[in-house]
């Protein structure tokens, strides 16, 4: 099938609204800690208009940022905003960014 039939049909294949980034904190990290950065970082994702969906415990967590609150494809720019916002917090080791995708 032809892209432009696709893109007729609404498939939704062309539609990319949410990626998941993925975090482990340093060893010993106390729970109000934990709870404070993923409070930051929600109210960071709320101002790049994203929902935040957070699961996780005091070793590591995960975050699904969704882009449907405005019906718009996360850019490049917020993808680097959000992940560089976690590099630059020392009690992060590592940080995985999945990519952008529907989940």
């Amino acid at each position: 099938m032809k892209k432009r039939l696709r893109k007729k049909k609404y498939l939704g294949e062309f539609y990319i609204q949410q990626w998941w980034i993925s975090c482990t904190f340093q060893l010993g990290l106390s729970e109000a800690r934990v709870s404070e950065i993923k409070e930051q970082f929600s109210e960071l994702a709320n101002e790049q208009r994203f929902f935040v969906f957070i699961a996780g415990n005091a070793e590591s967590c995960s975050f699904i940022l969704d882009g449907t609150r405005h019906y718009k494809t996360p850019t490049e720019t917020q993808r680097q905003v959000m992940s560089s916002f976690l590099q630059n917090i020392p009690e992060v080791v590592s940080i995985e960014d999945h990519g952008l995708g529907q989940l």
